[in-house]
C-alpha cells in the first residue's frame, strides 16, 4: 500500500499502459462508483462525474486535498484510451 502511496504522489512517475497498477486503478474507480451509486441511488454516471469534477477542484487548490492524512495524488499514464 505505500509504494502505490508513494507512486500516486511521485507526480514525475509515468505508469505504462495497460500495466497491472493501471488496470487495478481501473477496476478500483469502477468498483466504487458502482457501489456510490447503488448506496445512494445516484446513477452512475453521475457518480463518476461528481468524482472527476471534486477531484479537479482538488488539482485546482480549491478544495483541501488531503483525505485520512494521505495526499491526493493521480496517477499519470501515455495512453489514447483518454
Amino acid at each position: 500500500m505505500n509504494s502505490f502511496i508513494t507512486i500516486l504522489q511521485d507526480k514525475q512517475h509515468l505508469m505504462e499502459s495497460g500495466s497491472y497498477l493501471e488496470c487495478e486503478i481501473r477496476a478500483a474507480s469502477i468498483l466504487a462508483v458502482y457501489r456510490l451509486a447503488q448506496k445512494t441511488g445516484i446513477k452512475q454516471i453521475t457518480v463518476d462525474f461528481l468524482l472527476w469534477n471534486k477531484f479537479k477542484e482538488i488539482q485546482a487548490g480549491s478544495t483541501e486535498s488531503y483525505f485520512g492524512g494521505i495526499e491526493v495524488g493521480m496517477h499519470r499514464v501515455v495512453g489514447w484510451f483518454y
